[in-house]
């Protein structure tokens, strides 16, 4: 079973920041924790554009995060369609798997 279907957005503690996954890079960890709490508002692992995502987040979005999301698909912790949303992955969900609620 896929663990996009067992784990869901809720399901992550977002109450701290994501430092010290497997990325080592805080930018990349802040739009992680960024990216979980927009799909907790959105009730599950919906597909985004950088448009739905920027219009999320509770602070200014800068172009760098762009470049951050963009890294991130490369890193395949998300998946990018044609039409340029976004979508999360497995990998996405075993990056932050150690801030999984107990």
């Amino acid at each position: 079973m896929k663990l996009l279907e067992t784990i869901k957005p809720g399901d992550i503690n977002t109450k701290g920041h994501f430092y010290n996954t497997l990325l080592q890079n805080c930018e990349k960890e802040v739009i992680l924790r960024n990216l979980v709490i927009n799909a907790t508002k959105a009730g599950d692992w919906l597909p985004f554009t950088f448009k739905q995502y920027e219009d999320a987040c509770g602070h200014e979005v800068t172009e760098s995060e762009r470049e951050e999301l963009d890294e991130l698909f490369e890193l395949a912790l998300l998946d990018k369609a044609e039409d340029g949303h976004y979508e999360f992955t497995d990998k996405f969900i075993k990056t932050i798997i150690d801030f999984v609620k107990a």
